[in-house]
């Protein structure tokens, strides 16, 4: 995620991310535990890559991966904020091996405005383009199971978990360890917040 500027009112503003996980290495040689954090702009290049976009209601066919906010909202416009971390595993420098054993991963957003509620996160189950994705469809001519990725067949029925209702000016973190152990077992990278 890029540095957000955001607009001022009801809803809530992500402005920054990263992702850090604590993994042992499954299957590799060298057999070492070790800290990874992923931040956009962090130096890795595009391992760092964060992709995210809005998803909103009232404009349910507009993109909005290229805006420099992404807001969570329930009123007056419904709308969640899609997030993922597309090259975090592999086999270059900087990435997770794909199947390491992940200890601890902690989701880390930066907030300008707050709201009234608590902003759920639920893991994607279907893949999405920064680019193209909106209320109705997670990519040009692919509609999402469930419009706005939130039903079940968007999204995982359980909720990965519950940001500490929101601070202006402040981090928030969540413990995301469960979602990227099944990632490196190679389920979809994605997420979403509403």
């Amino acid at each position: 995620m890029r540095q957000r500027r955001s607009r001022r009112g009801v809803g809530r503003a992500i402005m920054t991310s990263s992702l850090a996980a604590l993994l042992l290495a499954l299957g590799g040689a060298s057999g070492v535990a070790g800290t990874l954090s992923y931040q956009e702009g962090d130096g890795k290049g595009v391992v760092s890559q964060t992709d995210d976009s809005r998803l909103v209601a009232a404009t349910p066919d507009t993109n909005f991966g290229a805006e420099t906010t992404c807001v969570i909202d329930g009123a007056p416009t419904h709308q969640h904020c899609t997030l993922k971390f597309p090259n975090i595993f592999g086999g270059v420098i900087d990435q997770i091996p794909s199947g390491s054993l992940i200890l601890s991963a902690t989701l880390t957003l930066f907030v300008e405005d707050a709201g009234t509620a608590c902003p759920i996160v639920h893991q994607l189950t279907e893949g999405w383009t920064e680019a193209e994705a909106t209320w109705n469809s997670r990519a040009t001519a692919l509609p999402w199971a469930s419009r706005g990725a939130e039903g079940a067949a968007s999204r995982t029925a359980v909720e990965e978990g519950v940001l500490p209702c929101l601070t202006p000016l402040s981090s928030e973190t969540l413990d995301v360890t469960r979602s990227v152990q099944r990632w490196s077992n190679g389920e979809a990278n994605d997420r979403t917040l509403h």
